[in-house]
């Protein structure tokens, strides 16, 4: 953890992150990734002598708040200059690249860190009163402009309403595996929160690691392991959001087919329709099971290279089922193994089997065949016949 005395002065309670760029400020790079980096410069024409030096707040001209809040909202308000910067550009490279150049145009009149929903209503009722535009803040990681206060001429201030303190499982509902969490929290505090209860959301994001549930429901975030679930959409049960006419909390159901869903309306609207503070979100078991499998190609089209995805399929899928053993043999064989039941499920897969049938596409050399606990990927000199999955 970074020292104490390297803290700049902020109302935030997280460590400290880079303002300029990604990741906390605490952790460097090692002298060999330094000059591995170096190497790299160097190969593309430059000088890593002649590299830029980190941006500093000292070197920041912040202009002062251009409007005074009420007496009952200053100990959730931060004009600091560690506070705005942080909340004024997202993480995308023109970000980035416009904090190194010591430039950024709008910066938040005033940053919210709210300790309660009551409080979320507070700050909109008084934003709403003054003409003062609110920006919703979760992490942070935006790469399209969606957190940057750039509102126009027409208001009197900016708010940029951080939820980092909304950050707790309020409810966890075993039975239907769902839970009522707050929109404020991490994603890794929302994983290590559901562990003991035996559960997971399994939503990975790139940003997982300074992403908000709130900010993946607001952005319609889509995961990494995307192998069955894919948007943030699929968790979503019910939500309640707070905007300057009211609160909209939507029902929780498991399913239904009346009409409109009003989450819909509320899943990627970036903010524009109000605050979401909680959600109530469908949740998995934890796995049971772990493992992975790493192929190193000699070119890109090298025999590995051609089933990466299905390697990739078949650890994955063996996270929920059982374990999948997988070997060589010198004929140029493929022989990936499982139990029965889940060799079942995965090869009953119409979506997996798509994934394979492209990862063999590179190769036409390459043939499979599955049966119920086993399938086969064979390389022949003859015309490969298409992939074959159990239907």
């Amino acid at each position: 953890m970074p020292a104490e005395i390297d803290r700049p002065a902020s109302l935030s309670a997280l460590p400290v992150r880079r303002f300029w760029g990604w990741g906390y400020q605490h952790e460097q790079l090692s002298a060999p990734e330094r000059q591995a980096i170096h190497g790299l410069v160097g190969l593309l024409g430059g000088n890593a002598a002649h590299a830029a030096t980190e941006p500093t707040l000292a070197e920041f001209a912040l202009r002062a708040p251009r409007i005074a809040p009420p007496p009952a909202l200053a100990p959730v308000l931060s004009d600091r200059p560690y506070d705005r910067l942080t909340h004024s550009l997202g993480k995308g490279y023109a970000d980035c690249l416009r904090m190194w150049l010591r430039d950024v145009p709008h910066v938040p009149d005033w940053v919210a860190f709210p300790r309660s929903e009551a409080e979320v209503v507070d700050l909109l009722d008084w934003a709403a009163g003054r003409n003062v535009a609110v920006v919703p803040f979760g992490g942070g990681t935006s790469v399209v402009g969606g957190v940057e206060p750039a509102v126009g001429a027409g208001y009197a201030a900016t708010l940029s309403l951080d939820l980092e303190r909304l950050n707790r499982v309020l409810e966890v509902d075993r039975t239907s595996r769902a839970a009522r969490i707050q929109a404020g929290v991490l994603g890794p505090l929302l994983e290590a929160q559901l562990r003991p209860h035996g559960l997971t959301l399994r939503h990975y994001p790139q940003s997982f690691q300074f992403s908000t549930l709130g900010g993946w429901i607001a952005t319609r975030a889509g995961g990494h392991y995307a192998t069955q679930f894919t948007h943030i959409d699929d968790f979503v049960q019910a939500t309640r959001t707070v905007t300057p006419a009211g609160v909209i909390e939507t029902r929780r159901l498991p399913g239904s087919g009346a009409g409109p869903a009003p989450d819909r309306l509320l899943i990627g609207s970036e903010g524009t329709l109000g605050v979401i503070t909680e959600a109530w979100m469908r949740l998995q078991d934890l796995p049971r099971f772990r493992a992975s499998a790493s192929v190193r190609c000699s070119s890109a089209s090298s025999e590995p290279c051609s089933l990466r995805a299905a390697f990739s399929v078949a650890t994955a899928r063996s996270t929920s089922a059982s374990r999948w053993a997988a070997s060589r043999t010198a004929s140029s064989t493929l022989r990936v193994e499982a139990s029965p039941f889940a060799a079942s499920a995965f090869w009953r897969s119409r979506f997996n089997c798509a994934v394979i049938r492209a990862a063999l596409a590179a190769d036409s050399a390459w043939s499979a065949a599955a049966t119920r606990s086993t399938a086969i990927f064979t390389r022949s000199s003859a015309a490969a016949t298409p992939v074959r999955c159990v239907s």
